[in-house]
């Protein structure tokens, strides 16, 4: 479920809806410039499109996760500073 980007509720979905969004916001206020954001939800979309099963298995599911938290509070923290810390 958790790779799974056609449920709703798995991290994959939320992070194709994630990157979706702030492309749209980006495009919206500046066409010719990419968001932080958007970079590092593009690259969290990836990781988690092309990510094996075998990969989220075991003792290696613990790093895995980490990884997610970790670009979900960066693109988080990109977001704050682009859209509301101006």
């Amino acid at each position: 479920m958790l790779l799974e980007r056609h449920f709703p509720r798995s991290v994959a979905f939320a992070a194709c809806r994630a990157y979706d969004a702030i492309g749209k916001i980006s495009n919206e206020l500046s066409p010719t410039k990419t968001d932080p954001a958007e970079g590092i939800l593009g690259r969290l979309n990836a990781d988690l499109q092309y990510a094996q099963p075998a990969e989220v298995e075991g003792d290696r599911l613990g790093p895995f996760l980490q990884k997610i938290q970790s670009a979900t509070l960066d693109a988080a923290g990109a977001v704050k500073k682009s859209y509301f810390l101006q």
